[in-house]
C-alpha cells in the first residue's frame, strides 16, 4: 500500500463522515421542523410545600364563588 493510496482511502473517509454529518443535521431540522423536543425543562418540586387544610380549600371556594 502506497502512500496515495492511503491518501485515497482517508479522503473517501472524510467523504462518508461529511455525508453522514450532513444526514444527521437533515434528520435533526425535521424533528424541529415536526415539533419534536427532545429536552424539555422539568419543574422542580422543592418538597416542602405544606398540602392545605380543608379549612383553607373551603375558603378559596366560596372566595372563587364571590367573584
Amino acid at each position: 500500500m502506497t502512500q496515495e493510496d492511503t491518501y485515497q482511502i482517508l479522503k473517501m473517509l472524510v467523504e462518508r463522515i461529511k455525508d453522514l454529518e450532513r444526514q444527521v443535521l437533515a434528520s435533526d431540522m425535521n424533528l424541529m421542523k415536526a415539533g419534536f423536543v427532545a429536552h424539555t425543562p422539568r419543574p422542580i418540586h422543592s418538597g416542602n410545600a405544606t398540602v392545605p387544610d380543608s379549612n383553607t380549600i373551603s375558603k378559596v371556594s366560596s372566595f372563587s364563588l364571590l367573584a
